[in-house]
């Protein structure tokens, strides 16, 4: 490398100003031009003057060893993001999750309850523009009539009406629509074609009750995008005239909006009094690439249910509230699907479980393929199997709290099918948890249960003395 002197050349070179380089593009040729106008300029026009000492054919060895440099890097960085575990930029992760099948859902914006006073009978309509909150308006979430004394739920947030005249739509059309705020909203959005609103749908789980009558929509931070469909799995007009599409959603900011649920809310008619108001519910956005990441990873491709874990992943994203474990297995062309219920399911031959089977049974059926059968066993947790022995442990290694964690991490291993046939003795078990806790524990019996795929465990727990 050169070494630094004084300057041996000040000749100006009349060159234009310089760039700011953008080191978040993802472009190399964007990044090579930026580079380059950067040589040619210092700041405010200032001229270029070369400080070092240089061989000949230096300086040009040098800037091709760097642009070297970064071309690699753009290369790496290009090879990561497009591998959903390694995916580190927020978009990247989007868009693999989104190719998956996964359609995230939109944000939410706050509600607010406001207690007011009216002078008079007055009605209000659903989106109806009351009130201003900070930077925000405040829109009618419920249609009532108030005469007096009463409460009106409101969400906060700005409304951007988008329309635009489209020559005629076609099959998978799609419109993207940004804002400069943070996120698009739930509440009160909407899509219309010709002043008729199409239901927008954020999760393919739904398609099959709206028929071909839907539009998707998908989120990304500051982002909203609206698919429509090819007739099949969607909805567009026919003959090719012109449709007058609009969009019209809520959206909001993190920061401005904490500001403005901190102020007081004013209405629009000045004769309207606030006498008090409760925020109902917080903002939410959309969920962190982390959890998307993790979702889309485990998600069938186009929401399918193919494999035997499709069918694990689509009831427990859907039903994950009503089950402890699932085991789904095929027996071509038959699938069973083994299901440990909670209490949410509802007792045996209750109507809470018929109808919770019946969802199920129906959401199965609209994702699975034709022309099998799927069998569904539902099991209560009394009926998983019992496994106590007994076991030694040296009294130098023998603790209470270690006898504890042993029980507490058998505890964890109940209430979870097998998946396979399990052979378990006091042997096996004893050389089990000196591995896991790195300790000699030794059988002080010869007890042994059988365990088939389909069984699990409602209890297995060890009694532990010491020698």
């Amino acid at each position: 490398m050169a070494t630094v002197n004084t300057p041996i050349n000040t000749t100006t070179w009349a060159f234009p100003l310089s760039t700011v380089i953008s080191t978040s593009s993802l472009s190399f040729e964007s990044i090579l031009n930026d580079l380059v106008t950067w040589a040619k300029a210092q700041p405010n026009g200032a001229s270029w003057i070369d400080w070092y000492e240089s061989s000949n054919g230096e300086i040009i060895a040098e800037w091709i060893a760097g642009l070297a440099s970064f071309r690699a890097f753009h290369d790496a960085l290009s090879v990561r993001e497009s591998q959903l575990d390694n995916a580190q930029i927020p978009s990247s992760v989007y868009n693999l999750a989104f190719n998956k099948g996964l359609l995230l859902p939109p944000a939410t914006a706050p509600e607010v309850l406001l207690n007011i006073t009216t002078p008079s009978v007055m009605s209000f309509a659903v989106g109806d523009f009351v009130a201003t909150m900070g930077s925000y308006d405040c829109f009618s979430m419920e249609s009532k009539t108030v005469n007096g004394t009463g409460t009106l739920l409101v969400v906060v947030g700005n409304q951007q009406v988008t329309t635009q005249t489209v020559s005629g739509l076609q099959a998978f059309q799609t419109f993207s629509y940004t804002t400069t705020d943070d996120y698009y909203c739930s509440q009160l959005e909407t899509f219309a074609v010709d002043d008729v609103a199409i239901p927008m749908l954020t999760d393919p789980d739904y398609l099959n009750s709206h028929a071909n009558n839907f539009v998707l929509r998908r989120t990304m931070p500051s982002q909203s995008r609206v698919y429509i469909g090819n007739g099949v799995i969607g909805w567009y007009p026919t003959g090719g005239a012109a449709s007058t599409v609009t969009y019209t959603a809520l959206t909001y900011s993190d920061v401005t909006m904490t500001a403005a649920l901190q102020s007081n809310p004013s209405m629009v008619q000045n004769s309207i009094q606030i006498n008090s108001f409760t925020v109902e519910n917080q903002p939410s956005g959309i969920p962190s690439i982390g959890y998307v990441r993790q979702m889309a990873t485990y998600y069938p491709i186009d929401g399918r249910v193919v494999t035997d874990s499709d069918y694990d992943v689509i009831i427990t994203k859907n039903y994950g509230g009503y089950i402890t474990d699932i085991y789904s297995f095929n027996t071509s062309p038959n699938e069973y699907v083994y299901i440990l219920k909670n209490s949410n399911f509802g007792a045996s031959g209750s109507p809470q479980e018929a109808t919770v089977l019946a969802n199920i049974t129906a959401l199965i059926d609209s994702k699975r393929a034709l022309g099998m059968q799927v069998f569904y066993e539902l099991l209560d947790p009394s009926v998983g199997l019992s496994f106590t022995t007994s076991l030694q442990i040296p009294i130098a290694q023998y603790s209470d709290t270690l006898v504890t964690n042993i029980n507490s991490y058998l505890a964890s291993l109940e209430f979870q099918f097998q998946r396979s046939l399990v052979n378990i003795t006091t042997q096996s078990l004893a050389v089990q948890l000196s591995a896991q806790f790195s300790t000699p524990i030794y059988p002080a019996a010869t007890d042994s249960i059988v365990a088939q795929p389909v069984n699990f465990f409602k209890t297995l727990q060890v009694n532990v003395s010491s020698f």
